[in-house]
């Protein structure tokens, strides 16, 4: 983090952006200690409405964040990693593992138009990508369509009497 400043979080604590529910379970657990800091700072806790603050409501030092994260990072074995980079992981993990496309991952994340979300995330996935072609062979198998690779050493792909397409290639498909 850059700066001192942070985005407010959501109005009331009942109301948080798109979350995943264990994240929800841990900031439930954070406003609850965060609410016996207030108690205790009195008079002296000053609220500017962040979802992380010092034990007097204060916004976090950057490099005291930095610090802790770095802790954080190095006793789970992870290493040096920006905070940023959470960000990152979850976009990449929306996208891998969770099926999200650009538009879910623009409206999670936060960020202020498609096209910056597009420049960030945009390229594709490979553990997505072998999953949408085992789909498309496993329409190929549920089909009854002979295999692809029976059909590929039979002359146009499988069609009795036609002529293999010139050049090798199949038709619709070009070779990289």
């Amino acid at each position: 983090m850059g700066s001192t400043s942070a985005r407010p979080r959501a109005t009331t604590p009942d109301e948080p952006r798109s979350s995943p529910p264990i994240v929800f379970a841990a900031l439930q657990t954070h406003w609850a200690v965060q609410e016996l800091e207030r108690a205790r700072a009195g008079s002296d806790w000053e609220d500017h409405g962040l979802v992380f603050t010092t034990s007097t409501g204060q916004p976090i030092e950057p490099s005291n964040l930095n610090r802790h994260f770095a802790t954080f990072t190095n006793k789970a074995g992870i290493g040096h990693e920006r905070l940023h980079n959470l960000r990152h992981t979850a976009a990449t993990l929306l996208r891998a593992y969770g099926g999200a496309d650009l538009h879910d991952v623009n409206e999670i994340l936060g960020h202020s138009t498609i096209a910056v979300t597009s420049d960030l995330y945009g390229h594709g996935v490979p553990v997505v990508q072998r999953e949408l072609m085992n789909r498309v062979s496993e329409l190929f198998e549920a089909s009854g369509t002979p295999r692809l690779s029976k059909a590929v050493s039979e002359p146009a792909l499988g069609v009795p009497g036609a002529e293999r397409p010139t050049g090798g290639r199949s038709v619709g498909h070009s070779m990289r």
